[in-house]
């Protein structure tokens, strides 16, 4: 009979202390990370692509001036006839055959 208490003692465990359940899904500093990310790339855009275009079309007076730079400066190159050749050929200097076709 004492082999059996020395069992039965040996069998006895002692209750363990509960374990923290492990939580499924993304951490806070995952998430801020993440918010903080999307804030500073919409600042950039918003920045760099949006605002350029949206103050160069609020001032009327200026696009009126850009306008008129625009019609000499076309007005010049057909005035020189040499708004058909591309740059390449301008820098380069190179020699071209001028034929009636306007295609």
């Amino acid at each position: 009979m004492a082999k059996e208490t020395k069992n039965e003692e040996i069998q006895v465990q002692e209750p363990e202390a509960p374990k923290k359940e492990k939580k499924s899904g993304i951490s806070l500093p995952v998430i801020l990370g993440i918010i903080l990310g999307g804030i500073i790339i919409l600042f950039l855009m918003v920045r760099y692509l949006i605002l350029p275009y949206l103050v160069e079309n609020l001032n009327p007076e200026a696009q009126k001036i850009k306008a008129q730079l625009m019609i000499e400066e076309k007005k010049n190159e057909m005035a020189n006839g040499v708004s058909r050749l591309p740059t390449e050929f301008l820098e380069k200097q190179t020699k071209t055959l001028m034929t009636g076709n306007n295609n």
